[in-house]
């Protein structure tokens, strides 16, 4: 199980290597790719990008206890990137900014160039990071159980796992740049679609019995409270919020959240940019099959877990996947580290430009 998950991954690594051995070694080239990205390049990596083990044990898990208004944030999301290919992305590539603070530096000033990256290196730090990472850790946990293998109580296997994740992520981020980190981003995406829709594709034969059909039928009919996706009164997500705060707050990530916009940056042209994005809202159209549908299956095969994070990917993988077929997820899950590895090259750069 563990040769065919490292497999997979040196795999990626050694396409990644290849195809940036002649990459050109300055700011850009480092930072940007060369700004030489096409539109499927650009489409896939932001799909993919958006796609990362908080996400997949989060939204799941979401599904599991709540229902599918979750998936309003996927959804809500077309409109906020169409916004930003139409309205900030001619911005960005006509004054030729690197970072979202390049922007505003030139825009306004030094000073809050400067302050803005402290901000938002503090909230990757604090908020986005430290999630990317534990969810990350709790999926391999779940699917390779190396704490029972490793003899280690369930957190201090997480802290081992997110400190080398950690590691591992800030060591391809610095050395390979912006390219070998969206090449890898295809080749192991497209085994995370693959990977997410066989989950899907098992867990409902697994449901009915090896029957697809029945499956099916059972997850519709079943637990059908957990099917709503608009919501009602009290719900953690109202309906009324797509309109409203959710489009302002997917307007900034889509739009300035720099491990994202980095991407639509890189591409060679405002079209590559434009078309790269609109192929991204195809993905996120399709996205509920690998974020949600999982959550409803695992409700009706295991209901009432306590745990609900750690259990679903621990009951799941062993119960219904092989061995070899745990390890190409893992290899999935490992994938979603991206999000991690993709902020410090960034703001380092910014930071140590305004410092000089």
């Amino acid at each position: 199980m563990f040769i065919s998950f490292f497999l997979l991954l040196v795999i990626a690594a050694a396409v990644s290597v290849y195809t940036t051995r002649k990459q050109s070694k300055t700011t850009v080239g480092h930072y940007l790719g060369s700004r030489s990205l096409n539109f499927w390049m650009v489409g896939c990596s932001l799909f993919l990008t958006n796609m990362s083990a908080n996400q997949f044990v989060g939204e799941n898990e979401f599904v599991y206890t709540t229902n599918m208004t979750v998936m309003c944030w996927g959804m809500s999301s077309i409109l906020a990137m169409i916004l930003v290919s139409e309205f900030l992305m001619p911005v960005y590539l006509r004054i030729g900014a690197m970072t979202t603070p390049d922007f505003l530096g030139i825009r306004f000033d030094k000073q809050t160039q400067r302050l803005v990256s402290i901000i938002f290196l503090l909230s990757y730090a604090i908020n986005l990071v430290p999630a990317v990472l534990y969810g990350c850790a709790v999926a391999m946990n779940g699917i390779f159980q190396l704490d029972t293998l490793l003899g280690l109580d369930y957190f201090t296997t997480i802290r081992l796992l997110v400190a080398f994740i950690g590691v591992t992520g800030c060591l391809y981020a610095i050395l390979g740049g912006l390219k070998a980190i969206t090449i890898n981003d295809i080749v192991q995406g497209i085994s995370m679609v693959a990977g997410g829709i066989l989950i899907t594709w098992v867990g409902l034969k697994f449901l009915g019995d090896g029957s697809l059909t029945v499956g099916v039928d059972k997850l519709l009919g079943n637990n059908r409270e957990h099917l709503n996706a608009i919501g009602k009164p009290g719900t953690p997500i109202p309906f009324g919020t797509l309109f409203t705060g959710m489009l302002i707050i997917n307007i900034y990530y889509w739009g300035m959240e720099q491990y994202i916009v980095q991407q639509s940056l890189a591409a060679r042209n405002l079209a590559e940019s434009q078309k790269g994005i609109s192929l991204a809202c195809v993905g996120k159209l399709f996205a509920p099959i690998l974020l949600n549908v999982p959550g409803l299956i695992a409700l009706q095969l295991y209901p009432g877990l306590e745990k609900h994070h750690a259990g679903f990917s621990q009951n799941g993988y062993r119960h219904v996947t092989s061995t070899h077929y745990r390890s190409y997820c893992g290899n999935c899950v490992w994938r979603s580290l991206k999000h991690f590895q993709r902020w410090p090259e960034q703001y380092r750069h910014v930071i140590y430009d305004e410092s000089l």
